[in-house]
């Protein structure tokens, strides 16, 4: 058996090509992606089958940080229970990976009610310019 350690991945990793990838690459999965729908339909918020089954991707729509965040999760977690045969020895995350981390370690139960919610924009002491900040917030139960 292989030995392996995950890396869950960060912002930017959902874009044009990953459109349409989530029932596509795990059609196995719908049940848990219906359940996160059922979370963001409770919240007001566009589900991942409508973001990723859209015609075409917008950036304006798809890298908001509540859709991106939703959507990166989604195909993380789902790639995570695919693995077979290897033997996962660590498991850690990037930038907006660390609530895929703690879903893929166990640390959380497997369909935990996330919501992401917008925060307005604050202004930061950095050379780089930020466009907004977000917040997640995770319940477990």
């Amino acid at each position: 058996m292989k030995r392996a350690v995950v890396i869950c991945p960060g912002r930017g990793t959902y874009n044009k090509p990953e459109l349409g990838s989530l029932m596509r690459l795990n059609p196995d999965k719908a049940e848990l992606f219906e359940s996160f729908d059922t979370i963001r339909r409770t919240n007001s918020q566009e589900t991942l089958a409508a973001l990723d089954g859209a015609a075409s991707y917008s950036i304006a729509k798809h890298t908001r940080g509540d859709n991106a965040s939703a959507l990166i999760y989604a195909a993380s977690y789902a790639d995570f229970l695919s693995l077979t045969d290897i033997d996962v020895v660590a498991v850690t995350g990037n930038s907006m990976g660390w609530y895929s981390t703690l879903a893929c370690a166990g640390a959380l139960s497997a369909t935990l009610r996330w919501i992401c919610r917008k925060h307005p924009s604050k202004k930061l002491k950095s050379s780089k310019p930020r466009k907004r900040i977000f917040g997640i917030i995770i319940e477990q139960g």
